[in-house]
């Protein structure tokens, strides 16, 4: 019982130093916005390019959907973990210059957390707001929804994201709220336009 209690505090005093790092951190904030944005507008593409062009098979629409989501995913954990790992390494070599009889044991393994917490973030931000945009189609694969009720959410989940991402990049500039959200659904707008459009090129 004792093992079990101090495992949890354990853990839990573990995620709060976490959280604090991601707190104080801008590049991992910025990740999480950023690459949250880009997850919820390329899963919009790929919905209305499915959509627009009439697939209705929820299979084909999870398997596609997924395999681009995860494989963005991985690709922004890999691409931030190698470019954020060279920073650090290049950081460290200009402190030891500066300051050669300095520990720099404490400052490896801060940018070490570091540099995992900016390849997840690279990573996680856009896998999560993806698989939210189409979870709906889950539901329809149990029969729960239909698929056109599965894209009417999936595009309301879309619309929920874009503003919430909005606000938050609203609370942090300390700006408008309602300026933020309405220009980040104005992007989503304009990303399903273009994409509508290429769409219909295919059958012009």
């Amino acid at each position: 019982m004792m093992k079990i209690i101090i495992n949890r505090l354990c853990g839990f005093f573990v995620m709060n130093e976490l959280l604090k790092i991601i707190k104080d951190n801008m590049i991992i904030r910025r990740f999480i916005l950023m690459n949250s944005f880009d997850g919820a507008l390329t899963s919009l593409g790929l919905i209305i390019a499915m959509h627009s062009t009439g697939i209705f098979d929820v299979k084909l629409i999870l398997v596609s959907s997924i395999g681009v989501i995860f494989a963005t995913g991985i690709s922004g954990f890999w691409g931030g973990y190698l470019v954020e790992k060279a920073e650090r390494k290049h950081e460290l070599s200009e402190i030891k210059k500066i300051h050669p009889k300095e520990d720099l044991a404490g400052r490896k393994n801060e940018f070490k957390k570091i540099t995992l917490l900016v390849a997840l973030a690279n990573s996680f931000g856009s896998t999560i707001t993806g698989l939210v945009t189409v979870s709906p189609f889950f539901l329809a694969a149990l029969k729960i929804i239909s698929i056109s009720e599965a894209y009417n959410f999936s595009f309301i989940l879309v619309a929920l994201i874009l503003i919430t991402i909005g606000g938050a990049t609203a609370i942090i500039a300390r700006e408008s709220r309602l300026l933020h959200a309405a220009t980040a659904v104005l992007a989503g707008l304009m990303v399903g336009l273009i994409v509508y459009l290429f769409e219909l090129l295919k059958f012009a």
